[in-house]
């Protein structure tokens, strides 16, 4: 698009200096001013009212002059215009600046002394003398690696703030600037803050001067090309309000952190461009994310989305500057906390060192933020990045198997991802369920549980089988009873009956664990074997002696399983069959009595496991076992 495609032709363009000023119409009947210089000398006993100094500066409209104010005895600057064929135009303009500051008292706009005319008719401002210097100045002579320091920010952004509030003011009195920038601000040697040049300023309601251009009567382009909002490049100036200084002040802040005006390009044609297409400003990566979304949002090239006002401008801007230690921190946090997201976005199973690396960091990354968070609690970098750092090492610690501690930092969330948080609990319910499966085959093979209740059913065993084997012995040496193969088949039944009967009265007791059971088990197929072992060798005649040297051997290999399954306790069980069998092979004639040898064996087997209940075995897994229990 080029100028004149917008209607605008370059030779209806004037430039005062940067700032273009459209040629409003004169005034046809100018206002009256008193004179405040003669071009004769002072009569005798006279005193000039104002005697020129040294020239303080020079613009494309005028100059301004140090003064002597002889009635106040006071140094005063003095704004005139030059004399060139456009002097009737800036000789407007003046009277319009004047006009403009002497309705806007407020402590960051130069106050205006008098208004009036020289010697040749021209009017001539008298305002206060600032001692200072053009902020533009100390924005140009900062090192570009200065302007993201904390003092260069701290100066510069508290200045605009100033600016910014009595632009706010100008508002409230119907008074729009339109030629915001760096240049027409100036700072006293006090760091006293006032806007200057307000030439082409215009009023936005009646109550303002009459003399004041209204906003909706502007045709013509005015203003700084550099920092042009793009209502004010399309001429319109029904399009013009508060929401155009409100743009300048971003682009102010733009030359504040970059040192340049936002537009600026090789010609004037491109310069108008930049503005009217809207397109955002490019920044150094120094500049901070916060500085640069108060930029984007004030110069938004939809009035709408910027800052509804000038006073909300420099609310953000003092916001800004309040929590900037509060952000540093959260930019340094979130430093560290990109090396834990990294990994858990590249690495599916992360070594130990990488592993320690990335807790290192995750501890490093949550202390900042969290204190960032202390000293700005609304601070949404450090919340935001504290929530993808506790998530991210979640996933870690679920990735390595730990549902629990990835639980653990979700629920310090307010509002965790929802995937993560299911993962990491049907994570942690399949943990539990291993774990309950593992309990459960722990104590299944676990020998110290339902240890006493084995014990007391042993020793009872046994001594019920020592003394119904001694006693047949004896009965049948008296002559009492004459012991036959089956005898024995039926003491086998009594005590099958016995650990049977034991076992499905108390099935929680006795039954227990997976031990437990083979021990019945055992014992039970053992008890039987040798019961059906009797009976089929009374029948095939074979003799008491050779009988029970048979189903000794028998019951002893038989009994051997229980070492191998419950430990070295239950040895002298089995083991009580050698003397057993030495007895039979030196004395036959008494087969009865020593096979009451291995019901010795079972008693010292439960005394073992008494022994141990009373110095190994952990007290709960020593009781009788009890349903629910992992250790009874």
């Amino acid at each position: 698009m080029t100028l004149d495609g917008l209607g605008i032709q370059v030779t209806e363009l004037d430039f005062k200096g940067d700032t273009i000023v459209a040629p409003w119409p004169l005034p046809e009947s100018p206002p009256e001013l008193p004179p405040l210089l003669s071009s004769e000398p002072a009569a005798a006993g006279v005193t000039e009212q104002l005697v020129l100094g040294d020239t303080l500066g020079a613009g494309g409209m005028g100059v301004v002059r140090s003064a002597w104010q002889t009635a106040l005895s006071r140094e005063v600057a003095v704004k005139m215009v030059h004399r060139t064929p456009t002097t009737p135009r800036a000789a407007a303009a003046l009277m319009r600046e004047a006009w403009v500051t002497g309705w806007l008292e407020h402590p960051n706009v130069v106050p205006i002394h008098a208004l009036g005319q020289d010697a040749d008719g021209q009017p001539i401002l008298v305002m206060k003398r600032v001692d200072g210097t053009s902020w533009s100045e100390a924005i140009a002579s900062a090192r570009p690696a200065e302007r993201q320091t904390e003092a260069y920010l701290r100066h510069h952004l508290g200045i605009l703030v100033q600016v910014a509030t009595a632009i706010e003011y100008a508002h409230t009195r119907g008074i729009v600037h339109r030629d915001l920038k760096p240049e027409n601000v100036m700072v006293g040697g006090f760091n006293e803050v006032y806007i200057v040049d307000w030439g082409i300023a215009v009023r936005i309601s009646d109550q303002a001067p009459e003399g004041v251009p209204h906003a909706r009567d502007i045709a013509r382009i005015e203003g700084t090309p550099h920092y042009m909002a793009p209502e004010m490049v399309v001429g319109d100036g029904a399009r013009i309000g508060t929401h155009t200084d409100v743009y300048l002040l971003g682009a102010t802040l733009y030359h504040v952190v970059m040192g340049r005006g936002p537009h600026e390009a090789p010609n004037l044609q491109a310069t108008l461009y930049r503005s009217l297409s809207g397109t955002p400003p490019a920044f150094d990566p120094s500049v901070s994310p916060e500085l640069r979304a108060i930029v984007e949002r004030a110069m938004d090239p939809d009035p709408e989305q910027r800052f509804e006002s000038a006073a909300a401008f420099a609310r953000a801007l003092s916001a800004y500057l309040s929590h900037r230690g509060s952000l540093d921190l959260a930019r340094e946090a979130e430093r560290r906390a990109s090396e834990v997201t990294a990994l858990v976005e590249t690495t599916e199973s992360p070594t130990a060192e990488q592993e320690a690396r990335a807790r290192e960091a995750f501890h490093e990354a949550r202390f900042g933020y969290e204190h960032a968070l202390r000293v700005w609690p609304e601070n949404e970098l450090a919340a935001s990045g504290r929530a993808v750092l506790l998530e991210s090492l979640a996933e870690l610690e679920l990735r390595r198997g730990a549902p629990t501690a990835a639980l653990d930092l979700l629920h310090q969330l307010p509002s965790p991802s929802p995937d993560l948080e299911a993962r990491a609990a049907v994570a942690l319910a399949e943990e539990e369920e291993r774990v309950r499966r593992l309990g459960e085959l722990e104590r299944d093979a676990d020998l110290s549980v339902g240890i006493e209740v084995r014990s007391r059913r042993l020793m009872a065993g046994a001594v019920v089988f020592t003394v119904g084997s001694v006693g047949a012995g004896l009965l049948a040496r008296h002559g009492v009873l004459e012991v036959k193969h089956w005898h024995f088949a039926v003491l086998g039944g009594v005590l099958l009956l016995g650990n049977l009967g034991g076992a499905l009265l108390r099935p929680a007791h006795v039954l227990a664990t997976a031990t437990n059971r083979l021990v019945v088990l055992n014992l039970a197929l053992t008890v039987a074997s040798c019961s059906a072992l009797w009976v089929l060798l009374g029948e095939a005649g074979v003799s008491l002696p050779l009988s029970t040297a048979t189903v000794v051997l028998v019951a002893g290999a038989m009994l051997t399983l229980n070492v191998a399954l419950m430990g070295r306790r239950w040895l002298p069980l089995p083991l009580s069959t050698i003397p057993c069998l030495l007895g039979l092979w030196v004395w036959p004639e008494y087969p009865l009595e020593l096979l009451g040898v291995l019901g010795l064996g079972g008693i010292a087997s439960g005394f073992l496991m008494r022994r141990h209940i009373h110095h190994e075995a952990p007290p709960d897994r020593a009781r009788e076992a009890r349903p629910g229990t992992s250790g009874e």
